[in-house]
């Protein structure tokens, strides 16, 4: 199942720089129901012509089982932001991730993550359930991204 953040729905503005520099965006998803595996967030959106310069993925505990197996993927979503079809996601930022099964911060460390290539449109960046025991049925994901312009 697909969920968006309010930035993927288009009802809140995300941080673009209007300098050149570094500018860090939040993005914030509650969870609204256990997940499972294969759920897609589109919790972010990285603005045309930017390049990432670092990224910290920040979750609650998402796994409620005894012995929790969450893992998590990040990366470039298919299609355009915003869209609500079935979309593909990649895992160039974090792969099989297991910061939800304790909740903590886990920061980027995929070589694919900081060489991704400038694009003329704005993108997704979403966040996949590769595995999951029990989901917990509250619960926060956030994204801090760093990027520039220049």
């Amino acid at each position: 199942m697909l969920y968006q953040s309010l930035a993927a729905q288009g009802r809140v503005q995300y941080t673009t720089p209007s300098d050149a520099g570094a500018t860090c965006a939040p993005f914030d998803y509650d969870l609204k129901a256990a997940l499972a595996a294969g759920d897609v967030i589109e919790l972010g959106i990285l603005p045309a012509g930017a390049r990432i310069l670092d990224m910290t993925l920040v979750t609650d505990k998402l796994d409620s089982h005894a012995t929790p197996t969450v893992a998590l993927d990040v990366g470039l979503m298919s299609g355009s932001v915003g869209d609500t079809g079935n979309r593909a996601i990649g895992a160039e930022c974090f792969a099989a991730d297991p910061v939800g099964k304790a909740g903590g911060a886990s920061r980027m460390s995929l070589k694919s993550g900081f060489t991704l290539p400038k694009a003329q449109a704005d993108r997704s960046i979403g966040v996949k359930v590769n595995a999951i025991a029990t989901g917990a049925p509250t619960g926060r994901i956030s994204l801090l991204l760093w990027y520039t312009l220049a």
